[in-house]
């Protein structure tokens, strides 16, 4: 049973890339695939990215802003929307994440492998392949060290065998040979020029000048076998060896969002070789047992047990995926996809790393879907939903870094393009922290609330960790500095209320007068994440005994913003207005921000807005794209509608194909790897169902915590251990027949009130 929780496990080869294995350190990634004679490992760096640090502003569009707006105002909507897409206002794409390159150790044997498995154990964070082939019992062993920041692969076998290793890429790049080891010197593509229209593709141009070279970058491959090894035409060749070692690394010359990588760039060659340089066969050992402290420290924190009568864990899990489609009573295959969200999150967010992106770091593609960029109106932010509940915080980090450089880049995106104080970012951004609205339809480019959405982040760590230190002087500025913004843009209706006009509702539109429309005067979700921001801002002042000018127009403000409205179906409206939907069940849900995450809308206590987002919801329907699955389960745990949210886990466990295009007309589900599909593949909706299993069995509201709030009945009987709340406390519950049996907190809940089904514990 143990083992059904924990371990991805297959009969035959990956053929496809979403039926290989993921292996990460935050700044390291691999994809783990091959046939019976081969081991391949697509492999990623986090700072691999085309472009430079560039000023994607435009001169004079704060005036076209001002005119977008007044337009609104009287109405002229169409004519706000004209403007906010002209050239006048937006500027380019942001640029994309690449592949590195693939390693690959092709053995030198005949015949036809038997007994075939291959595996990831969660609990260690090791992919292992194990076979018989030409009579020989081989296995293979991938990792990715964060502690030695290399990717270890091992190659065992009961008798002496050889083998060809080899290093290639498809972007710029050499391959040589120094010392015994294979070097791939590559370099990253200063421009890309993306094809227009709403989805991906386009040119990349590399140039010779410094002033427009881009990102450079070292990869090693150190191999050490007991047999003789030899390195010839730039590849190492393995002879009657029992035991190879392979090690890889790779650093680029990236120093930082706002440094040129090639004129200002850090030393990136002689770490790499002084990495590889003394590493031997006898090392593997001591590198295999720093990776799983490391990472069992983070992964061993959380323990989630379901009970289950039937559990298909004997099939391969891509079989298993198959099977319950037509038996959903294999209640461990649900754990496992959760436990696989906190190994995608150990994997491809650490300290001192970038952020996940749309693929976490695990990127095959050279023009890759919506260039595998950070997209900041929802996905980003879902990526990180699971990480505090889990209770892994630091895992954090490389968000925080993120939203902290965009407070300064965004600083200049809000004077030119909105002639306003503090700083913005819109619906993209990259490694070079670009904040600018892309080409395009309005509906997703012209949105200036990322940085209001993305400061929650900040507020909800601390909520979490209490680290007032932290609040002082990294939450309140950057939340300050976009309550500054959000200030500024405020304007008087024809009711006296304050709004922030036009605006846009990720990424959807509206019929008004027989045409589609993308701008409207405001939306839902712009005012709720403006009261989220300020609520958040007021509530950090309190806790640092803090006033000053910005959080006195912040108190002013807030009473005066425009509340919510609620329509003749009972729905919670998108919109300014009660408008025609040429969508009715369109992906995103945006106007539900004030549900989660923010909780502006408390069940408890909202009885009329809550019912009207359950309306909104069932019109919106069940269905949607992988994140959008992901989205709604959090969105049902937080109504206290657990058989709901069950239902969306168990759509999002539909087995799916891979496609080389993004597709929105299907419906999401999960890839033979467990990977989510958007379709293609997104990262986000494993990360948003994670984290909706956390809002299902804990959530906080104020100073009340509510254990097994949103517990399906076909989750009779379980536990979990380890979960985190806000408050800096861990909880520990264990349940029975669906009713609370036990449960602890551990951590200093004073002041707490507990509550489970509706009966008050403390």
């Amino acid at each position: 049973m143990m083992d059904s929780n924990h371990v991805l496990w297959y009969d035959a080869p990956a053929i496809e890339w979403t039926q290989a294995l993921p292996i990460g350190n935050g700044h390291l990634g691999g994809m783990v695939r091959g046939g019976e004679k081969s081991l391949v490992l697509d492999l990623n760096h986090d700072e691999l990215w085309s472009g430079l640090p560039r000023d994607t502003t435009i001169p004079g569009a704060a005036d076209v802003f001002k005119k977008a707006r007044a337009l609104a105002l009287t109405g002229d909507l169409k004519g706000a929307q004209t403007l906010a897409e002209s050239d006048d206002f937006h500027g380019d794409w942001s640029n994309c994440y690449l592949p590195l390159g693939t390693m690959r150790a092709d053995l030198r044997v005949d015949g036809a492998a038997t007994n075939y498995r291959r595996q990831l154990d969660l609990r260690n964070g090791v992919q292992t392949t194990q076979y018989t082939l030409d009579g020989k019992r081989f296995i293979y062993e991938v990792y990715a060290s964060h502690p030695a920041n290399l990717i270890a692969a091992s190659i065992l076998c009961d008798d002496t065998f050889s083998a060809d290793i080899s290093l290639s890429t498809r972007i710029k790049g050499t391959i040589t040979a120094e010392g015994g080891n294979i070097f791939l010197r590559g370099e990253c593509p200063a421009r890309f020029t993306r094809s227009q229209g709403d989805g991906n593709g386009g040119a990349y141009t590399y140039f010779d000048e410094p002033d427009m070279r881009g990102i450079q970058f070292l990869a090693g491959l150190r191999v050490c076998a007991d047999g003789v090894t030899e390195v010839r035409n730039n590849a190492i060749h393995v002879q009657n060896a029992t035991m190879i070692v392979c090690y890889f690394t790779a650093e680029t010359s990236f120093a930082g969002w706002n440094k040129h990588p090639f004129l200002q760039g850090k030393p990136f060659e002689e770490p790499v070789k002084r990495a590889l340089e003394s590493l031997t066969l006898e090392d593997y050992g001591e590198i295999h047992a720093m990776h799983l402290e490391d990472y069992s420290g983070f992964y061993d924190r959380v323990d989630l047990q379901i009970e289950t009568e039937t559990s298909n864990a004997h099939l391969p899990t891509d079989a298993r995926l198959n099977a319950f489609l037509e038996d959903d009573t294999d209640l461990s295959l649900p754990v496992l996809l959760f436990n696989y969200g906190r190994y995608l999150a150990i994997a491809s967010s650490r300290p001192n790393t970038q952020p996940t992106n749309l693929q976490g770091i695990w990127n095959d593609q050279i023009e890759p879907p919506w260039n595998s960029n950070y997209t900041v109106n929802i996905n980003t932010e879902m990526n990180y939903w699971p990480v505090l509940p889990c209770a892994m915080p630091e895992l954090a980090e490389p968000l925080i870094e993120m939203v902290r450089e965009l407070a300064v880049a965004g600083r200049h995106t809000a004077r030119v393009q909105y002639d306003a104080p503090g700083f913005c970012a819109h619906h993209n951004t990259d490694l070079w922290r670009f904040s600018t609205p892309v080409p395009g339809a309005a509906q997703w480019s012209f949105w200036p609330m990322a940085g209001a959405w993305l400061a929650r982040h900040l507020y909800e760590q601390y909520l979490y960790t209490q680290d007032i230190d932290y609040l002082r002087n990294t939450a309140y500025p950057i939340l300050a500095e976009a309550a500054k913004f959000l200030l500024h843009l405020l304007i008087a209706d024809e009711n006296g209320y304050l709004i922030i006009a036009p605006s846009t509702s990720p990424e959807n539109a509206f019929c008004r007068n027989g045409e589609r429309v993308d701008v409207d005067k405001t939306t839902t979700i712009t005012m709720e994440i403006t009261k989220d921001l300020f609520g958040n801002l007021l509530n950090i002042a309190d806790a640092l005994y803090l006033r000053d000018e910005t959080t006195e127009a912040v108190q002013a403000a807030l009473p005066r913003l425009l509340p919510f409205k609620i329509g003749s179906k009972g729905q919670l409206l998108e919109w300014s207005e009660e408008y025609d939907e040429p969508d009715p069940h369109h992906r995103h849900c945006s106007h539900m921000y004030a549900l989660h995450p923010a909780r502006l809308i408390i069940p408890a206590r909202d009885k009329e807005l809550a019912a009207a987002c359950r309306k909104s919801l069932a019109l919106r329907g069940d269905d949607g794209t992988g994140w959008s699955l992901g989205w709604k389960i959090n969105f049902w745990a937080r109504l206290l509608d657990g058989n709901h949210a069950w239902e969306l886990i168990k759509m999002q466990l539909r087995p799916a194909r891979q496609r080389k295009n993004h597709s929105y007309a299907n419906g999401g589900g999960t890839y033979d790897n467990l990977f989510d599909a958007h379709p293609p593949f997104q990262i986000d909706g494993n990360f948003g169902m994670t984290a909706g299993v956390c809002e299902m069995l804990v959530q906080v509201y104020g100073k009340t915590i509510h254990l097994l709030p949103a517990l399906p009945d076909a989750w009779k009987n379980g536990s979990v251990k380890g979960l985190a709340i806000p408050g800096n406390c861990r909880v520990n519950i264990v349940w029975r027949d669906g009713k609370l049996k036990s449960y602890s907190i551990i951590g200093n809940p004073s002041g707490m009130k507990v509550v489970c089904q509706g009966v008050v514990l403390v």
